[in-house]
């Protein structure tokens, strides 16, 4: 089964690796509850979409995350997981050179919660370049001070409203990335 699944995400590794230098290229297929999808309506700002991990074990905040990005007309990849499992186990066997741009991570999930995910991440060197959103219902100011101290790099408490989350969302990713490691930081660790 581990033979499997690493043959079957190295698969979809070769197709990012496809979308990263330019081809026009668009698949979506369902794998073991992890997913790939393309934004097809996007104004395209450049030909290398933003590669997103998304790991929350709540579907409809998969879906509500999904439509929010279309919005953005942001020009993406999608990966979602349903715990923090499937992540570490996808990112044991993704090829280095195709990580993604960003993780979402919820904090409250089973199998691993978001600050054992954040632990195991920064304690890989070849995932130190990961920029982490925590993506959380939680506003405890705990729950915030801890995912700073374990290594996210911004905290998103996820909005009640369609519109706002589609603004969160166009206004951390919209940005250049070499950017966000400088532009976040504690004093503005925290998005509501």
């Amino acid at each position: 089964m581990e033979f499997q699944l690493y043959k079957r995400i190295n698969m979809k590794t070769e197709e990012l690796s496809h979308l990263r230098i330019g081809h026009n290229y668009t698949r979506i297929e369902d794998l073991d509850c992890t997913f790939y999808e393309i934004n097809k309506d996007a104004e395209t700002i450049s030909n290398c979409p933003i590669t997103i991990l998304f790991t929350d074990d709540d579907q409809d905040d998969q879906h509500i995350f999904k439509e929010a990005l279309n919005d953005s007309k942001l020009n993406y990849v999608i990966t979602c997981f349903s715990d923090g499992v499937q992540l570490i186990e996808y990112l044991n066997h993704v090829v280095l050179n195709t990580l993604a741009d960003i993780l979402f991570l919820d904090i409250n999930m089973p199998k691993l919660n978001g600050f054992e995910c954040i632990k195991i991440i920064r304690d890989n060197p070849d995932y130190s370049k990961l920029f982490i959103a925590i993506y959380s219902t939680s506003s405890a100011e705990n729950d915030v001070e801890k995912a700073y101290n374990a290594g996210a790099n911004v905290y998103i408490r996820k909005p009640n409203d369609f519109k706002r989350l589609t603004k969160v969302l166009v206004d951390l990713l919209h940005n250049s990335w070499d950017k966000h490691w400088t532009f976040y930081n504690r004093k503005n660790f925290l998005v509501s």
